[in-house]
């Protein structure tokens, strides 16, 4: 497990040498943000990823924040595992699990990592291994029937030309499939 929760606090605040604002919606559209976001799908699912959302208080107030889950179990449409982590679901579950994630946004933009904004165009480029091996680890989770890899797969699959485009990828993910 790379990390156990993902946390996302993105206060909304002026960025100077750009003069746009950075908030929730901005963190959603940036390439790394994008990326860290996939590395926790990965490792861990839709589970343990929150987002700080709330007004921001006045100068010498205490905020009121509010933390709350970006999919979980509802995302998967209550899929649990069994103890030894692997998948004890019907194709009917795992086909409702696939449709929830498919459908919610965040994690559809989220796998889409060079679809973000990047401050640095030229960051793309170093980003391919990352992006395969992440690929890589989310097949083999499927392979090994772990319940949180059978709807990213999914959700990745209906999207290959955007997660993977050929400009950066070529023909690097059909090699990495063919060799897995």
């Amino acid at each position: 497990l790379l990390c156990d929760f993902l946390g996302v606090i993105p206060p909304p605040i002026k960025h100077d040498p750009l003069g746009t604002t950075c908030d929730l919606e901005s963190y959603k559209r940036r390439g790394w943000c994008r990326l860290e976001q996939w590395a926790h799908l990965t490792a861990a699912g839709t589970e343990r990823l929150y987002v700080a959302t709330g007004e921001p208080s006045a100068p010498g107030k205490r905020g009121e924040p509010v933390l709350r889950a970006i999919g979980g179990r509802g995302a998967l449409a209550g899929a649990s595992e069994n103890g030894d982590g692997k998948s004890d679901k019907s194709e009917l579950l795992l086909k409702k699990e696939r449709e929830a994630v498919v459908a919610n946004e965040w994690f559809s933009e989220s796998i889409c990592v060079f679809l973000g904004d990047f401050t640095v165009p030229d960051d793309k480029p170093k980003l391919v291994d990352v992006v395969l091996g992440l690929w890589a680890l989310t097949l083999v989770a499927m392979e090994a029937r772990h319940a949180h890899a059978a709807p990213i797969v999914a959700l990745v699959q209906e999207r290959m030309t955007d997660v993977f485009p050929e400009r950066h990828f070529g023909d690097l993910v059909q090699m990495l499939e063919k060799e897995m």
